[in-house]
């Protein structure tokens, strides 16, 4: 009789249990598709000014020059890894990137190395020619070297069962070995996340707001790995993954990476001179698959780059003072980034443009442990709070001074 009232029991907790669970599933459903919901309508609030019908009619001219004030501009980086060991850093190096460079002269890899004074070394394999105007302010103090150097053992991959299969071997300016080798084994997929890369957070000098789109990001499980890295023979551990709970059933540590990878500086301050340009029957003028779009009274409305646009609302003049907002949203749910600009008189003769991401990036991820690492108070959706940008215009000589500050 007392066995079967506890079984009784046993099966009543059970059967209640089971229908919390399904009432907590329910719940979170309906919450994601609600907030999904939001924010494909946010989405579409957004990119309503590149709806807008900004072709010349008729009776206007169906070409006009315009000034350009900023100039965007994608990066050549398409896949990254990165390897962090600041937990257990060696006597130089804190963390390793290695990148793909695909550009219309050349293609290789490229290692990042991050050192313990904040400096980075920058690494290219023999097949990338040193750019010597090429800069990497936006990482952390710099670069403090440059070099071409032999990568052996090459590989970085996915094969058919979603294992990642990482690998390269160089010397480093100490003429020290530098040996990598990650392959995962545990045979099973994982649902990667969309993510804004936080790659300015600790930039000292940014000549650019890096917009750093990561698609299909991941972290490396740790089921199974094979994992070596070595600096001058000596073995380093990886750093394990912040908070300690699986995701979606695998445990990680913190290696992650991206085999698409989409880098634009936003603003770059190098410019120094209005350019003037003219535009097409449609407003529009284009440069290196970058889209500058204008309305008919030749305001700039966005900057259009692959799927990511860069809105004005209302469109940019240089001619009048005026308060809008300035917003970064794409068409493949990556997420978007909202601010406001100023654009005030200063005399006759001089202007300025001020803009603040002041609300960050708003990232759009499902998974709850996705939605863990990724809130809105994380470090990847509040870095871009920290940059400023003005930009002085001087209207009678066209000359311009500007200055990116992240104000941490």
């Amino acid at each position: 009789m007392r066995n079967n009232q506890l079984i009784n029991i046993s099966f009543l907790i059970l059967g209640i249990s089971l229908i919390i669970i399904l009432i907590l599933y329910i719940t979170f459903k309906f919450i994601a598709h609600r907030l999904e919901r939001q924010y494909q309508e946010e989405v579409i609030a957004l990119l309503a000014v590149t709806d807008a019908d900004n072709s010349s009619s008729e009776t206007e001219k169906s070409v006009k020059n315009v000034f350009l004030p900023f100039n965007i501009k994608r990066q050549d980086i398409t896949k990254l890894a990165l390897i962090n060991f600041e937990e257990n850093p060696e006597s130089l190096y804190k963390g390793l990137e290695l990148q793909y460079i695909e550009n219309k002269d050349a293609v290789g890899y490229r290692v990042l190395a991050y050192r313990n004074d904040d400096y980075i070394d920058v690494y290219d394999d023999e097949t990338l020619p040193i750019n010597p105007q090429e800069d990497f302010n936006v990482a952390g103090k710099g670069a403090k070297a440059h070099v071409n150097t032999k990568m052996t053992n090459l590989r970085f991959e996915q094969d058919e069962q979603d294992n990642v299969h990482i690998s390269f071997s160089f010397y480093d300016i100490l003429d020290r070995p530098i040996k990598v080798t990650i392959d995962e084994r545990i045979n099973r997929s994982s649902t990667p996340l969309n993510l804004l890369a936080p790659i300015g957070l600790s930039s000292e000098n940014p000549n650019y707001f890096p917009l750093f789109w990561l698609y299909n990001f991941n972290f490396i499980r740790t089921k199974y790995l094979h994992c070596e890295i070595s600096i001058d023979g000596k073995e380093i551990e990886p750093d394990p993954f912040p908070v300690p709970f699986p995701i979606q059933g695998q445990l990680r540590n913190f290696i992650r990476y991206t085999f698409d990878s989409r880098l634009y500086s936003i603003f770059d301050v190098s410019k120094t001179r209005l350019k003037e340009v003219r535009l097409n029957e449609n407003n529009q003028y284009a440069s290196n698959d970058v889209v500058y779009q204008f309305n008919s009274e030749g305001e700039l409305s966005y900057i259009k780059v692959d799927t990511t646009y860069v809105t004005f609302e209302p469109s940019l003049s240089l001619l009048k003072e005026q308060n809008g907002a300035i917003n970064i949203i794409t068409e493949d749910a990556m997420g978007y980034i909202k601010g406001e600009y100023s654009f005030e008189q200063e005399d006759p003769s001089n202007v300025r443009f001020k803009c603040n991401f002041t609300q960050g990036w708003k990232a759009n991820v499902h998974l709850p442990t996705h939605k863990i690492v990724v809130n809105n108070n994380s470090v990847f959706a509040t870095w871009p709070k920290q940059y400023y940008y003005i930009l002085d215009i001087n209207l009678d000589t066209k000359e311009t001074n500007s200055v990116w500050e992240n104000r941490l």
